[in-house]
């Protein structure tokens, strides 16, 4: 025994062919539940009508929240209209603009940057040769950060290579 499980003019679209030989969606109801044959009457907007299982109703709802979510969803007989405006830039001017927002250096000053920087991110707190010169720096600071995941290091070593 099946139960009537969509009420009367409840909402449903199906794709048929148009008088230009064309499948659109025809918008339609439910008029009518036949209990002794467990078919549903669809009256859609042409006047045309047809008799449909349950089952049947179900993969042409227009409303998907008349499905038990136990039973799953599909948009099946919804619409939705999707829009964006993009801004069309000729590959050779996205080329330009992109090499434009890159400083230029030159060898050697992007040898002396890198060298700077290196510099101030080497820290040498012991030696292994006791003939090392001591830095003469007044304050030294360490972070046991990983300068790359900014994870702290949780043991920190100290190797010979």
């Amino acid at each position: 025994w099946e139960w009537q499980r969509y009420k009367v003019g409840t909402p449903v679209s199906k794709l048929f062919e148009d008088e230009n030989s064309k499948m659109r969606p025809f918008a339609g109801k439910v008029t009518h539940y036949d209990a002794k044959f467990m078919l549903y009457k669809i009256l859609y907007e042409d006047g045309d009508a047809e008799e449909l299982t349950q089952n049947e109703v179900k993969e042409i709802l227009v409303n998907k929240d008349d499905v038990r979510p136990e039973e799953g969803r599909s948009l099946l007989g919804s619409y939705a209209i999707h829009l964006a405006v993009c801004e069309y830039i000729e590959p050779d001017d996205l080329y330009h603009q992109v090499l434009d927002e890159i400083p230029k250096l030159s060898l050697e000053s992007s040898k002396r940057q890198a060298s700077r920087y290196l510099e101030s991110q080497i820290v040498s707190i012991d030696s292994d040769n006791e003939g090392d010169a001591v830095s003469n720096r007044s304050s030294l600071t360490l972070s046991l950060l990983d300068p790359i995941s900014k994870v702290a290091i949780g043991t920190p070593v100290r190797g010979s290579r």
